[in-house]
């Protein structure tokens, strides 16, 4: 009996050993939430332009939004990436990014 008590100790301690941890993003998220919001700001003037012109917005914008917070944009698509497979982690980024563009809104 005492054994069975022991191997269950060794399976509980091996099965919470194994839980799953969100994965560490390239970019930290004190940078990542106002990059966030500057980019969804800078996509959704973009939709107002012409569609002709909206590939070349978009990779303006994205590359001065790096240079601006000194970011890769290499580190910028894996974070990206690594949300887009991470939904739980995805809400709580753009959770944040919502209320600073509701803070914004306010104080406008």
């Amino acid at each position: 009996m005492k054994n069975l008590k022991g191997l269950y100790l060794i399976f509980l301690l091996g099965m919470l050993a194994c839980q799953p941890r969100d994965p560490e993003l390239p970019i930290a998220e004190e940078t990542l939430v106002p990059m966030l919001k500057d980019i969804q700001l800078a996509e959704s003037m973009i939709k107002e332009q012409n569609y002709l012109i909206q590939d070349s917005l978009i990779d303006s914008y994205y590359g001065i939004i790096c240079r601006t917070y000194d970011v890769k944009q290499a580190d910028l698509d894996s974070t990206l990436a690594i949300l887009r497979r991470e939904p739980a982690m995805m809400d709580k980024v753009y959770t944040k990014v919502l209320e600073v563009l509701a803070k914004e809104e306010v104080s406008e």
